[in-house]
């Protein structure tokens, strides 16, 4: 697998990425998390045009899409619980994979090759995502409110 930055003409796929983790997460009991709006393409524009927008790839195309990029985090200066270090950290956003094994693993190791302080954060519901943080060594620290009003699970990670 190899990541490299989205562009424009990516949006097909990541829409249809977006598609596809929204019905995933319905039918594995997480009908919350994203609504029929969210993601949208504008946050996928957006992130493009920050640079903060990343395909997981195989020899067969894209896997997966993610954002990734440098803190502060709004939503994160708030934490019922406590943030395992109070250095300056990246974030990781909007994981959605179509196929393929390992994919959040290579994200996330893409992620942590490029800072030494990453947060995330995702809905209660979301055991797939929850088990691969943990697998990968992000701790859960609490929740946080996501636009002041959605709780999601918090978690961190943090170079040995």
């Amino acid at each position: 697998m190899r990541i490299r930055p989205a562009g424009l003409d990516d949006m097909d796929f990541i829409e249809s990425a977006y598609d596809h983790a929204r019905a995933f997460m319905r039918r594995n009991g997480n009908a919350d998390q994203w609504p029929a709006h969210y993601p949208s393409r504008i946050d996928a524009q957006d992130d493009i045009a920050r640079g903060r927008c990343f395909l997981v790839e195989d020899d067969e195309g894209p896997l997966a899409v993610f954002a990734f990029g440098p803190g502060p985090e709004s939503d994160y200066a708030s934490i019922d619980g406590a943030w395992r270090a109070e250095t300056p950290y990246h974030v990781i956003h909007r994981l959605a994979s179509v196929r393929g094994t390992g994919v959040a693993r290579a994200a996330f190791a893409f992620c942590a090759e490029r800072s030494p302080h990453l947060r995330c954060d995702t809905h209660a519901d979301n055991v797939p995502m929850r088990r691969a943080l943990e697998s990968f060594g992000f701790q859960p620290c609490g929740t946080v409110m996501v636009c002041g009003r959605f709780p999601r699970e918090a978690y961190d990670w943090v170079a040995a």
